[in-house]
């Protein structure tokens, strides 16, 4: 199978992830180079991809100086990486509503993209559980977006 670029939302998962990882384990710091190999990263995109996540106040880098990465959750991306199971179901629900819907394949692509985006922001600007909690609405934005997905993103019975 061909290497595919991850998608924003994938990095960034596997960043708190990682970061997760080392602090369930007690084995912090957690280290950008896991990221880079896990995802086939270019090096400078794990550079960016970590003064971003610093930025969004989830990671916090080591204070001293290494070509591998430390890094550490920050209390807002340990709240993040504790629901983020929760998030991921959210996603894959909306996904997988997109998929069913009448829609033509690339408004698919990007409607897929775009539920990514919109949980994700949700969950970084404000809290992951705003985003658990105000899914409906999250939907609603998407469904003004992409008119051809359906009224609900669950399974009808």
């Amino acid at each position: 199978m061909a290497w595919r670029r991850p998608s924003s939302w994938e990095i960034a998962a596997a960043y708190i992830e990682e970061g997760y990882r080392a602090y369930l384990e007690g084995s912090d710091p957690a280290f950008a180079v896991e990221v880079e190999r896990t995802l086939g990263l270019p090096t400078l995109d794990a550079v960016d991809w970590c003064q971003q996540l610093v930025s969004q106040g989830l990671i916090t880098m080591e204070p001293f100086t290494n070509a591998l990465g430390a890094y550490r959750l920050a209390p807002r991306g340990l709240a993040v990486a504790e629901r983020l199971p929760d998030l991921m179901r959210v996603v894959e629900d909306f996904t997988a509503a997109v998929h069913r819907s009448n829609a033509p394949a690339d408004e698919k692509r990007r409607a897929t993209f775009s539920v990514k985006e919109e949980i994700y922001k949700v969950a970084i600007s404000k809290t992951a559980q705003a985003a658990i909690d105000n899914k409906a609405a999250i939907w609603e934005t998407l469904r003004a977006l992409y008119n051809s997905l359906p009224l609900d993103w669950r399974p009808s019975s």
